[in-house]
């Protein structure tokens, strides 16, 4: 339920998809709107910020609810305005939707408990972004290379960009399913994400650029028939490749060649993508690799040979150039749960659920 500025007018909506606008000096109904949704929340906009819309009389109402977008309203024609464009593979639907005329914003609830800001002078472009639950944190990497940012995977489908001084929070969408695990590129702009959907996605990380391109998905990688559950990318610009490990027990190691110019310079990674679909990457080769789910990948120094950990209890070492196995590191007794490399001597750790952590010479 909301006024107009000059109280005589009153606007209500609820579940049965439709807006009613009210006299309501006269007690009576002036005007039903059907939106085709279930509506959540409604409101009326300040004339002055109504004008953007281009209203015949400045009457616009705004309206949230099961399709998690803003649709705005002419109060008086019923016509719709603006139709606000959903974020790619976003699930939210919007709980409430509050008008903040001080600020010229809406605040929107999604149900995911995070909050939404879009500016109503920008048309509706999204502001900034306060999240309210975390869940379970999955992952996490530092990006930038003054550490002012983390890029955390929780048990969600969006990666999460915090600013380490602030917490605000940058929400990404691009997957369709739980994030399981991300690597950031050595130039501490590019990161990898790898899901649930079987699938991995490139980020360009740029938070000193407009807030809707802050975080760009520029390629996607499609090819695993399971959970992609590890992802390493080759450190440097002179390789350009990616490994994935997955619950199909299979590596795959990806070509990013055609994402060159963006790992030259990942900050004009929204020109150069614009409004086209993310690259659809291609792969190397692949092969199996263990006898169970694979839960680590890890690249050496110098790009020449990567390292792997499996649910099967073992870790092994594989050749880049041709992904023949040069070593097998038995020992664990349950399934080894992650691999790093050292980058001063040839050695490998690896972590288990035995409880366990091991170092081996490589």
């Amino acid at each position: 339920i909301d006024f107009d500025e000059s109280s005589e007018i009153m606007v209500t909506a609820g579940r049965d998809s439709v807006i009613n606008v009210w006299n309501w000096t006269r007690k009576s109904l002036i005007r039903t709107i059907p939106v085709y949704e279930s509506i959540e929340a409604a409101g009326v906009l300040r004339i002055d910020a109504a004008a953007v819309f281009n209203s015949q009389k400045g009457r616009v109402v705004y309206s949230g609810g099961e399709k998690g977008i803003v649709r705005l309203w002419d109060l008086d024609s019923g016509e719709e305005l603006f139709t606000q464009a959903k974020d790619r593979n976003a699930k939210h639907t919007f709980v409430d939707v509050m008008y903040l005329p001080q600020s010229g914003n809406l605040c929107a609830v999604t149900n995911d408990q995070n909050l939404l800001f879009y500016s109503v002078e920008a048309q509706l472009k999204r502001v900034r972004q306060i999240v309210g639950y975390n869940e379970e944190i999955i992952d996490l990497a530092y990006i930038g290379n003054e550490h002012k940012h983390l890029a955390v995977a929780t048990n969600t489908e969006q990666l999460r960009i915090y600013n380490t001084d602030n917490l605000n929070c940058e929400l990404a969408y691009g997957h369709k399913d739980i994030i399981l695990t991300l690597d950031v590129h050595s130039s501490g702009a590019i990161v990898a994400t790898g899901s649930k959907d079987n699938t991995v996605c490139i980020w360009a990380i740029n938070m000193k650029a407009p807030v809707n391109h802050r975080v760009t998905c520029v390629a996607v990688a499609v090819g695993h028939t399971k959970a992609v559950g590890a992802v390493a990318m080759a450190q440097g610009s002179d390789a350009l490749f990616m490994v994935t490990g997955s619950e199909d027990r299979t590596v795959k190691v990806w070509d990013l060649e055609p994402l060159r110019a963006i790992f030259e310079d990942p900050s004009h990674a929204a020109t150069l993508v614009g409004d086209a679909e993310p690259i659809r990457l291609h792969t190397r080769y692949t092969f199996q690799a263990h006898e169970k789910d694979i839960n680590s990948v890890r690249i050496a120094p110098g790009n020449k040979i990567f390292v792997t950990g499996s649910q099967d209890r073992t870790a092994k070492v594989w050749d880049v150039e041709t992904g023949q196995p040069l070593g097998t590191l038995q020992g664990h007794r349950r399934g080894v749960w992650n691999v790093a490399i050292s980058p001063a001597d040839r050695v490998a750790a690896t972590a288990s659920s035995d409880r366990m952590i091991k170092l081996w010479s490589l």
